[in-house]
């Protein structure tokens, strides 16, 4: 049959099919005018691939838009993945057509993206990437931006260092290709920012997210809604450190402009509400959390899909507001809900699953239900062990050490509590170059995890090392002050692992190893069973070297003296009528003490449990450390809790030498800091301390000449700070000649290069009664490798060195004018300081300091001690105590004659850090 009328149509194929170049040519403008064609250009680009085959791959990628546009995503991902197909062979030949490829490509991978396939993104951002990099020349800035798409598929798997390369990749392509108030400058800038923010990196991500605001600001309209994620990102950021009050007001203007612009079901509006839960939450406004969190929910539910992993960041928020307000039930079918999808889609290396473990293993902590809470701590642990993600990190760490600490594993709380702090004063660091404000919310919301761990400590009686994690919170004025030893600067330290705990890093490290190998061979391996059974094992191995670190509380030893007391009564007769020795004796809960003189013993149980105690003991030892504080108020307290109740049977010992044996926390406080309300105890008694290791050289006499060997440091070496007056204080004690008018007793000085191990060891040798050594000495809790003092020529003398090397047999004096040569770890447990080392070497009696003290007031400090032991003939311990006085009268004297001291050498920080072992003679 003849249809007249369709004859024009039948023609005009027929010319299309015949005249290619006019058919090219006309389907190109047909492609034009569909894409024009508003509601209906979807219809006339479906009819177009039949009439356009040359055309079909740019039509299929225009078909996906629209469907994605239209929330029709399977559909969208199959025209996509149809214009692949199509663009792919001639992508070959043309770089006009690689170009086009790639636009597919990088389509498939955002569908990928927003599906949560990871995998499957990276993928096909990677095709694209590959295909833009052949004709970098001439579209440099659609390789930027597959780099911009990429980098942010890497960043939501924690993988922040790829991100990090690939982003800034980007952003220097586009810097150097755009105007500097480009839009998509700012794009970059605010990425790369997100990146440094949830990898800790704060300090680097302000200044980027400034950047970008003010180009946006300058670029954009008020209510653009492209304003609001560089502001969404700001709060992110305030947030991390702590400043929710800040963090919240911009929350809700950022809430405000995306439901005015972008409506009030899109996804961004989803993840604002999340983030204004969480603040409610964390500020304890229970009530108010809620609705941001189901609201959130609905929307990401009905936009993403009900197993999206952002769904799950919010089901995990909401499972624990739901546990805070005693809904266990709720809180832990949500919780293992989140877990469940984080581990389908995100994998279990992500630091959003280990987050989700974390919050999940809480609840079973509450409920403790210790076991089922500790095998998720170790599954969160090993997630954040893979990725660069301090945040998460610490949150694990300090989660497990609580959960440890509630069933009085104290031990391997600590352990991990000192890791959390460790890796928060990493975070730390990323914020010294941010504004004081910033840094202060930082610390106060961090506050706590320091704060919990110096409680446990001071449980322990561990209290130096509580000290130092609390000094950690202080400021940086704390240093000002102590000239000695820069390498003391907390804000560069961590805490101090004992040889326990460095055992107990390496094997986690091993099994984390162990764990990273049964990973990988669970990847491999080709039956689902075999590959869940391996690493089951290996897991549940772990769980096990965990519950030996559980195993491993011991019993409190006491310090107690080696002596029988009728030896040690003997031994006080033989030292002279006012010699008395006073032990402290520590039980779990308990203190007691022991004043033994020549002709009787008394005990006393202190009114203060241990606790306590070790509490005022840790504030006392800050105050005394802090020329700025007044320690002597509770230096009065102190002294009627430890030596009032003493004072009749002292008094009848008519005493004016104590001997003191300290247990725990009493090793690194000075007595003599002690206020009986009007005088220091310095001012009236001399104390010394007891050592066992001298014991049996307490009754020696000192040679009746003095000749001294001082070795000292004063430049600069390494990343220690110069001593300019070593060489002043040891000219002030030595005199290397006979004229020499300035020391107090002859001998020789060597400084610098001069003070190395092989003149160390001659002066040993000639049998000096003295040695005076001026340097830095580093004392670090995990073994006697890691502790050691700095010589003159740079080299690093180790305790363990000085253990197997050095012998001190002549030395009627060995002085330490360093920093903490007198201490040791965990109460003396682990490691002993280099004076008790000495001691054991030999040495008859130690001089050495408790805390970093000030050169200029060490230098005369010295003088005026050896001046009253060698001008006065003294006692080692009245010398001391005379030495002590005159600083406690400085800027009181009316001797003419007397050098006058500076007014604030009267407090305890510049004299009560020197404390006298064993031989006091």
């Amino acid at each position: 049959m003849y249809y007249p009328k369709l004859r024009p149509f039948v023609l005009f194929a027929l010319f299309f099919l015949t005249v290619p170049s006019f058919a090219a040519q006309n389907c190109a403008q047909l492609y034009h005018n569909a894409l024009q064609a508003g509601a209906k250009a979807q219809m006339q680009l479906n009819d177009l691939l039949k009439k356009c085959p040359d055309l079909s791959g740019e039509i299929l990628f225009s078909l996906g838009s629209i469907a994605q546009q239209q929330k029709h995503s399977a559909q969208a991902q199959d025209y996509y993945q149809q214009s692949v197909e199509k663009l792919t062979p001639k992508a070959a030949k043309s770089a006009e057509y690689a170009l086009k490829l790639a636009d597919s490509q990088q389509k498939l991978g955002d569908l990928a993206r927003l599906a949560g396939d990871y995998a499957a993104a990276e993928q096909a951002y990677m095709q694209a990437l590959n295909a833009r990099e052949k004709s970098i020349a001439q579209a440099p800035l659609s390789v930027a931006n597959s780099l911009n798409d990429l980098g942010l598929l890497y960043d939501r798997q924690g993988l922040y260092e790829k991100a990090e390369s690939a982003l800034k990749r980007a952003l220097e392509l586009k810097q150097a290709h755009l105007p500097a108030e480009d839009y998509s400058l700012s794009t970059s800038l605010n990425n790369l920012a997100l990146v440094y923010t949830n990898a800790g990196r704060y300090a680097e991500a302000e200044p980027l997210y400034q950047q970008a605001l003010h180009i946006r600001q300058k670029i954009l309209p008020a209510d653009d809604p492209r304003l609001a994620r560089s502001l969404h990102n700001l709060a992110l950021l305030y947030e991390h450190l702590g400043n929710r009050e800040k963090a919240q007001a911009i929350y809700e203007q950022v809430l405000e402009l995306r439901e005015k612009t972008l409506g009030k079901n899109h996804p961004d509006v989803a993840n604002t509400l999340h983030q204004l839960g969480l603040l409610a939450h964390e500020q304890k406004q229970l009530d108010k959390a809620a609705p941001f969190y189901l609201r959130a929910l609905d929307i990401k539910e009905k936009a993403l899909g009900a197993e999206h992993p952002t769904l799950a960041v919010t089901l995990s928020a909401l499972a624990a507001l739901y546990r805070s307000q005693g809904k266990t039930q709720q809180a832990e079918a949500l919780h293992q809900h989140a877990v469940s999808i984080q581990a389908q889609k995100l994998g279990i290396q992500h630091p959003n699953y280990a987050t989700g473990l974390t919050n999940l293993a809480f609840l079973y902590t509450q409920a403790k239900d210790f076991t089922r809470a500790e095998d998720l701590y170790l599954r969160a642990l090993y997630a954040v062990s893979v990725r660069q993600t301090p945040e998460e990190r610490w949150f694990v760490q300090y989660s497990l050490s609580e959960a440890l600490r509630r069933q009085g594993a104290l031990r391997a709380a600590i352990f991990f509590a000192k890791q959390a702090v460790n890796t928060l004063q990493g975070l730390r660091l990323n914020v010294h170059d941010l504004p004081e404000h910033l840094r202060q919310h930082f610390l106060q919301d961090k506050a706590p995890v320091y704060e919990q761990l110096a409680d446990t400590l001071l449980s322990q009686g561990r209290l130096l090392e509580a000290q130092q994690v609390l000094s950690m919170l202080r400021e940086e004025q704390y240093f000002d002050f102590i000239e000695r030893d820069n390498a003391a600067d907390l804000r560069r330290t961590h805490a101090d692992l004992n040889p326990q705990e460095v055992t107990w890093e390496v094997e986690q490290q091993i099994w984390q190893e162990k764990l990273e190998q049964g990973y990988a061979d669970w990847q491999q391996a080709p039956q689902e069973e075999t590959k869940q059974q391996a690493w089951h094992n290996t897991m549940q191995a772990f769980y096990g070297w965990l519950q030996q670190l559980k195993q491993t509380e011991p019993e409190h030893k006491t310090a107690t003296a080696t002596l029988p007391p009728e030896a040690l009564q003997k031994l006080l007769n033989a030292l002279g009528e006012g010699t008395v020795l006073l032990q402290f004796l520590s039980s779990d809960q308990q203190v007691r003490t022991i004043l033994t003189s020549a002709t009787q013993q008394t005990t006393h149980k202190l009114s203060w449990s241990r606790t306590e105690l070790n509490r005022q003991l840790l504030a006392f030892h800050a105050l005394l450390q802090d020329p700025a504080q007044d320690p002597r108020e509770l230096g009065h307290s102190l002294y009627q809790v430890l030596l009032q109740p003493l004072e009749p049977a002292l008094q009848a010992a008519r005493t004016q030498v104590i001997m003191l044996a300290p247990d725990g926390p009493l090793h690194y406080i000075p007595l003599a800091a002690l206020h009986d309300g009007k005088q220091y105890v310095a001012q009236r008694y001399a104390l010394v301390r007891y050592t066992a290791a001298a014991q049996h050289t307490l009754l020696d006499k000192p040679q009746a000449q003095w000749q001294a060997v001082g070795l000292g440091l004063s430049q600069a070496v390494g990343d220690f700070n110069p001593l300019p007056t070593v060489e002043r204080e040891l000219e002030g004690i030595i005199q290397s000649t006979a004229t020499d008018p300035s020391g107090v007793l002859p001998g020789k000085i060597l400084l610098n290069q001069d003070f190395n191990q092989d003149n160390l060891q001659a002066a040993l040798n000639q049998d000096y009664p003295l040695l005076h050594i001026a340097s830095h000495f580093i004392f670090e809790p995990g073994t006697e490798q890691a502790s050691y003092l700095l010589l003159g020529n740079g080299d690093k003398l180790s305790l363990a060195q000085v253990r197997a090397d050095y012998r001190f047999d002549h030395l009627d004096l060995l002085t330490l004018s360093a920093c903490d040569t007198a201490v040791g770890a965990s109460g003396g447990q682990e490691i002993e300081g280099f004076g008790a080392l000495a001691q054991h070497q030999g040495a008859k009696g130690v001089l050495a300091t408790l805390w970093p003290v000030n050169d200029d007031s060490t230098g005369v400090f010295m003088q005026r001690f050896y001046q009253g032991r060698v001008q006065q003939g003294l006692s080692k311990a009245a010398a001391l105590q005379a030495a002590q006085i005159a600083f406690i009268q400085a800027g009181q004297t009316t001797d003419k004659n007397a050098v006058a001291l500076p007014y604030f050498y009267q407090h305890p920080y510049y004299w009560a850090a020197f404390i006298l072992l064993g031989n006091w003679l």
